[in-house]
């Protein structure tokens, strides 16, 4: 994405929004106003439940586009809800700019073109989720913060992201009750701990074995 970088840096993009954990960018089926560049930082995109659950199905890392395939195939409403994690750098862009950006240069246009192709890989790895147990998902998501947000910690590896049970359980849409048994197995058998408000991995491959197939699944990153 340098040639994205390039444009952010150069101003084509406009000017630059710095946004803070869980700040939301937009929900499904709010209208399709701009396309975003994330230069820096993290985002995730969920899915709302009927109840209000977000449930997050990726996890997407600079540099990287997001929200553009709904104006590219002349859609009116997002198709997918996003926010902030951990704090991000973005650049919003009208749909008609983003579409005369992409057919006027061929270095924007092709960038954008694998990352998209990039994009619906990961979708399409993690669509098996739902035939994959509470476990595995929980440690596939822990393993993908680690991977975005980890810190080195002597014998661990610190998740800066600051997670909650609650939050945990939603995001992967599983019960909490199911998510803290989980958890407790895990700290009985020195995979995990949580300190200072903030999860540490002791023992990541094997959460990552736990993980199984779905390893890696959530991140999208160019």
């Amino acid at each position: 994405m340098q040639a994205w970088l390039r444009a952010a840096e150069t101003g084509v993009l406009g000017r630059p929004i710095d946004a803070p954990d869980r700040r939301a960018v937009f929900e499904r089926n709010d209208p399709t106003k701009k396309t975003y560049f994330l230069s820096g930082g993290a985002m995730e995109i969920f899915q709302r439940s009927a109840d209000g659950l977000s449930v997050v199905v990726k996890i997407l890392v600079a540099p990287t586009l997001f929200g553009q395939i709904e104006p590219l195939a002349n859609m009116s409403a997002y198709l997918e809800s996003v926010r902030v994690a951990g704090g991000a750098r973005f650049y919003a862009i009208s749909p008609d700019a983003f579409k005369s950006l992409v057919r006027s240069d061929a270095a924007l246009g092709f960038e954008c073109l694998v990352d998209m192709s990039s994009a619906f890989c990961v979708s399409a790895r993690y669509e098996p989720s739902r035939m994959f147990d509470t476990e595995a998902l929980l440690a596939n998501l822990v393993v993908s913060y680690a991977r975005i947000f980890g810190e080195n910690v002597g014998d661990g590896t610190r998740i800066s992201l600051k997670r909650s049970q609650a939050d945990l359980a939603e995001a992967i849409g599983a019960g909490e009750r199911s998510v803290n048994r989980i958890l407790a197995e895990w700290k009985n058998t020195n995979l995990i701990v949580k300190s200072r408000g903030c999860y540490v991995l002791k023992n990541t491959s094997a959460l990552e074995k736990k993980a199984g197939d779905l390893l890696g699944s959530l991140i999208h990153a160019s």
